[in-house]
């Protein structure tokens, strides 16, 4: 994914940003990423169990600052050649969490595709 489909799919959640407010209510982790990985919206539910705000978890070494340091390398490879397949999977990994921890997650990923075959976001 080039600069400008980025820009696209972030003006996207923007535009729909009502819609995903109602991701806050649900008290469960929900990240909303492109096509390319690159994280869109973190509801607050997620932001509140990792300690961080929304920019934080936007920037691009947001993994690398929570993953841990065993599971960062396996993970990253992992989610690049999973991303680039455009199909559901999971990955589990240990993310810090606001109390310092350590804490196992299962992260699940659905990509979002359009009735032409392409993925939405």
């Amino acid at each position: 994914m080039n600069t400008n489909d980025r820009e696209i799919s972030e003006q996207k959640v923007r535009r729909e940003a009502g819609d995903l407010a109602i991701t806050d209510a649900i008290p469960i982790d929900i990240t909303v990423l492109a096509a390319d990985g690159t994280v869109l919206h973190v509801n607050q539910y997620a932001l509140d169990r990792l300690g961080l705000a929304l920019d934080d978890v936007k920037n691009q070494g947001y993994l690398k600052r929570t993953c841990h340091p065993q599971d960062l390398d396996r993970v990253l490879d992992e989610r690049s050649m999973k991303l680039s397949k455009e199909v559901p999977f999971e990955l589990e990994m240990r993310l810090l969490s606001r109390s310092g921890e350590y804490r196992w997650h299962l992260a699940q990923y659905n990509p979002l595709i359009e009735d032409s075959g392409h993925i939405t976001l």
